[in-house]
């Protein structure tokens, strides 16, 4: 959930795969880039900016998933008057 409207959420995938894969990420979030060449851990980068407060998730469909997890962190302006330091809040 995040406090404060204007952040980015960063969503990552990491899946056991049984062959090279597919990522496509859902619920809004845009794919930065991934990693399909290896047989046995492959992953997702994603991520979403949004401008209201509200509980977000993040959703990557996979082929060829033999197991794996999600994580989402939101990332927001620490200083009020605009600055370029961002705060890091880990949600699971």
């Amino acid at each position: 959930t995040t406090t404060q409207a204007n952040e980015i959420l960063i969503g990552f995938c990491g899946a056991a795969c049984s062959a090279n894969t597919a990522f496509t990420a859902n619920n809004s979030f845009t794919k930065l880039l991934e990693q399909t060449s290896n047989t046995v851990w492959q992953g997702c980068l994603s991520y979403r900016l949004v401008t209201a407060t509200g509980t977000f998730e993040a959703s990557t469909a996979v082929t060829n998933l033999t197991s794996g997890g999600i994580l989402v962190a939101s990332f927001k302006d620490v200083d009020a008057g605009g600055g370029d330091t961002l705060m890091p809040q880990i949600c699971f």
